[in-house]
């Protein structure tokens, strides 16, 4: 075997163990985070194929319709919460 096929055995068996890590984090635990409603996630991209390149405020405004002024999303690999009205917001993050 050669160097090259080595080192891309192993960047894939790192891949796919962090990716099984990832997705099973939740159930190894055995605890769920507790976020505010949002669209149903998919691995390792999360909410981004949802998310137009431009105009984003036109989703995240379709999204508060359906589940209410806070709303968590996931962007890639980064948390997001959408916050919608500040009173309403404001109230609902504190209590």
């Amino acid at each position: 075997m050669s160097i090259q096929v080595v080192v891309v055995t192993i960047r894939s068996t790192i891949l796919i163990m962090l990716a099984a890590t990832n997705l099973l984090q939740p159930q190894l635990t055995g605890r769920q985070r507790r976020f505010p409603p949002g669209p149903k996630l998919l691995p390792l991209i999360g909410n981004v194929h949802h998310v137009a390149l431009h105009y984003q405020q036109k989703t995240f405004a379709r999204w508060m319709r359906e589940y209410g002024d806070v709303i968590f999303s996931r962007l890639l690999n980064t948390p997001v919460v959408v916050l919608g009205s500040a009173g309403q917001t404001k109230r609902e993050v504190l209590l």
